[in-house]
């Protein structure tokens, strides 16, 4: 159980480590910004279980942790990404350790005038109005704890702002590299370093985008990565959206996105979950006009000392809009995993289509799932449905399996890639398809079956 003075003081303790001067441009409405961010976030209610987004998920221990802010310029001539990089993938790059854009490990190709994708701590420098204009817009939407906690202490992040009747032929790839051996932190007295990273991603009318998003941790690295995404697409756009959490498995990660979709816009997702002892990612999901679409897709593979929880709030406050989730969840050892899914159908939203649903595989008696999707509609004439699934491993199918030849191991493997393979499928970007089974068949050598 948190309390409240518990809170108070974590809070407190990183207000007294923020840097004054942290973007050289600092000014008025930056400043004000982050001064609302910091007046909220101490008056925010404590979390706890009776809270809804926190009903199945501890967070105990975070609060007990001394993370340490960002201080200073970064080194990244010590910060070798090779290894981090997939074979072959041609894209516009960007890439961030412990929080802050690395241009010279980046790789931006050039674009035209009504482009741009780069760093946020730029952006501000520049003043760039575009941007300034959308915080207006996303602040007023982010009023939970470490929504407020990432804009009070706002430092850099990624922006894509692309024009109207774009269709960008490269992929948008954003690498989050966190490391704590760059930070020059005393581990005495410290748990690791904080990371705020904060993007804003808008879309002009009718253009289509691809965008991957890769977050690694290094080694057995203890941090703490809290991000916040705000998605503006225009009428007609499209964003395909693909993101990888391979966190440090000491790793705590939060993930907070917010999309608005306008007229007959769409929004593709698949989100992998496999890193981090303790992730959050919340999904928000805000239609504004009729004939929008989203599909959601997402794995999470969870194995001892770790929870992973996705919370899905889509609400339905317009006509004829479509909404399409399935989330898939591998669990073993005493891993735990989160799943709470909210569709609300206001009563205007006539002719509306939204499906949902959570599959989970239970590799062993000692891992848990708690489930819940739901479904609040006031309208009545909708095309709606939800549904939940927890189970084992059939037996009747492994014996088959074992028939023909194959060792026991073998046949569990197959199976888990097979339950997977629907989500895996849905990411289009061949090379991250296939980065992305190697790394459950890598999970799943390593440290479910163990093998030699």
């Amino acid at each position: 159980m948190i309390h409240a003075e518990q809170q108070h003081d974590w809070l407190q303790k990183l207000i007294a480590q923020a840097e004054p001067d942290s973007i050289k441009n600092n000014t008025a409405w930056l400043q004000q910004i982050r001064d609302n961010a910091q007046r909220a976030m101490m008056h925010c209610p404590t979390i706890n279980r009776k809270q809804e987004a926190w009903r199945y998920n501890r967070i105990d221990k975070l609060f007990e942790k001394n993370f340490k802010l960002l201080s200073g310029d970064v080194d990244f001539s010590k910060v070798d990404i090779h290894n981090c990089l997939l074979p072959a993938f041609d894209s516009h790059r960007l890439v961030f350790v412990n929080g802050r854009y690395a241009g010279q490990l980046s790789d931006i190709k050039k674009t035209p005038d009504n482009i741009i994708i780069g760093s946020l701590r730029d952006v501000i420098n520049l003043q760039l109005k575009q941007i300034i204009n959308c915080f207006s817009h996303t602040e007023k939407n982010n009023t939970q704890l470490f929504s407020q906690l990432n804009m009070a202490f706002l430092n850099d992040g990624a922006v894509i702002h692309i024009g109207d009747h774009i269709e960008l032929e490269k992929p948008i790839e954003i690498i989050y590299l966190n490391t704590n051996s760059l930070s020059q932190l005393d581990a005495a007295d410290n748990d690791g370093v904080m990371t705020q990273t904060r993007n804003i991603i808008t879309l002009g009318v009718g253009t289509k985008v691809t965008l991957v998003e890769r977050f690694i941790g290094t080694d057995q690295d203890q941090y703490f990565h809290n991000n916040l995404s705000d998605i503006l697409l225009a009428e007609g756009a499209s964003l395909k959206h693909y993101r990888v959490q391979d966190e440090s498995p000491e790793a705590y990660h939060l993930s907070n996105l917010s999309i608005a979709q306008q007229k007959n816009s769409r929004y593709y997702s698949s989100h992998m979950a496999f890193g981090a002892a303790w992730s959050k990612t919340d999904i928000n999901i805000n239609f504004k006009d009729e004939g929008a679409k989203c599909l959601l897709n997402g794995l999470y593979v969870v194995g001892d000392q770790q929870l992973t929880d996705f919370h899905i709030d889509v609400r339905h406050s317009v006509p004829a809009c479509t909404s399409k989730e399935h989330f898939k969840g591998i669990l073993y050892g005493k891993g735990r995993a989160v799943f709470d899914g909210h569709i609300l159908v206001d009563k205007q939203a006539q002719h509306t289509d939204a499906q949902l649903s959570n599959d989970n595989l239970m590799l062993t008696r000692d891992a848990e799932v708690d489930t819940k999707p739901q479904l609040e509609i006031y309208a009545d004439d909708v095309k709606c449905a939800h549904g939940t699934t927890v189970g084992q491993i059939d037996p009747q199918q492994l014996f088959y399996m074992r028939s023909r030849g194959l060792s026991e191991t073998t046949a569990y493997k197959l199976l888990c890639l097979g339950f997977a393979g629907e989500i895996i499928d849905s990411i289009e970007e061949k090379i991250l398809s296939e980065h992305v089974s190697k790394k459950l068949v890598q999970i799943l050598d390593e440290q479910v079956f163990q093998q030699g």
